[in-house]
């Protein structure tokens, strides 16, 4: 939308440059103009800048696993999995991350990066209308938590027993 804008204001700009010979009102127009052809175009630069970040995390997380572990950082993950799933969840619930100070650990991050998508989705669809999903990392010396929370109404004891069975929502 920007570009089509800043299209327009250009051929605008254009004509103005050619027959404006000291009219006031058109050197106020031109002045607007200008101005707001370059706010569009910083705008359009942050966008795909924006395009450009989705872009590499989407790659980062659908990447095939080779069933290989390598050091990992699971902040990064977290992160990277959330911004695939901004535009699904800014609208619903806020997140807040608690991100702690742990080490790289040995894993397959893009099977993590799955599991964190789908925890985090769950979370996200047990809010019924606007809440909150709390993600928080801490280290201990032998292991890595990852806490992932949220305020909906939970599950009653019998749907507990129930999370690990293939297909079960």
């Amino acid at each position: 939308g920007n570009v089509a804008v800043l299209q327009k204001y250009l051929r605008q700009i254009h004509q103005h440059s050619e027959c404006a010979e000291g009219d006031d009102s058109d050197s106020e127009e031109l002045a607007f103009l200008y101005k707001d052809a370059f706010e569009l175009i910083e705008e359009s630069l942050e966008g795909l800048d924006r395009i450009q970040a989705i872009v590499a995390d989407l790659q980062s997380f659908s990447r095939k696993s080779d069933d290989s572990w390598e050091y990992s950082d699971i902040n990064k993950g977290l992160k990277t999995t959330l911004n695939v799933l901004n535009n699904k969840m800014k609208y619903h619930c806020k997140v807040i991350t608690e991100f702690g100070d742990i080490p790289k650990i040995e894993c397959d991050i893009s099977k993590l990066q799955q599991v964190f998508l789908n925890i985090i989705i769950n979370a996200s669809q047990a809010i019924a209308d606007k809440g909150v999903v709390r993600i928080r990392t801490s280290s201990t010396d032998k292991f890595v938590k990852i806490q992932i929370s949220d305020n909906g109404e939970g599950m009653c004891k019998e749907q507990l027993k129930e999370i690990f069975a293939p297909f079960y929502t």
